[in-house]
């Protein structure tokens, strides 16, 4: 069995829908000019996204510098670095306050090796 052939089969996946569901599924997916199982993806991949974690990283980087305060600069990075530690992935980021002249300046770290955190 080809590696392809193999993946194919541990990705499929039995799920038993409750009456009437087969049907508004197949409705919804016909309006839509898709198959049932292209209907159910894409109603799986909106409610469970593929988290961009260094695109959310660089957002939390202007939330960050657009604080007006050193208190407030602070109370963001605490708040970015508590999202990070939520982060599922293995390469862990964490955000690192860095003086810059006179003021400061935010660096995001990626650490490949921690384990992501026990739950």
């Amino acid at each position: 069995m080809t590696e392809i052939e193999s993946r194919s089969l541990t990705d499929k996946f039995m799920l038993r829908l409750p009456d009437g569901m087969r049907d508004r599924i197949k409705a919804a997916a016909e309006t839509n000019n898709r198959s049932m199982n292209s209907e159910i993806l894409a109603l799986l991949e909106e409610k469970f996204p593929v988290r961009n974690l260094i695109g959310d990283a660089g957002k939390w980087v202007d939330h960050i510098h657009a604080a007006d305060t050193d208190a407030e600069f602070d109370k963001r990075l605490a708040e970015a670095n508590a999202w990070a530690a939520q982060a599922p992935d293995q390469n862990v980021i964490r955000f690192q306050k860095s003086a810059l002249g006179d003021g400061w300046t935010v660096a995001i770290v990626v650490d490949r090796y921690r384990s992501a955190p026990v739950k």
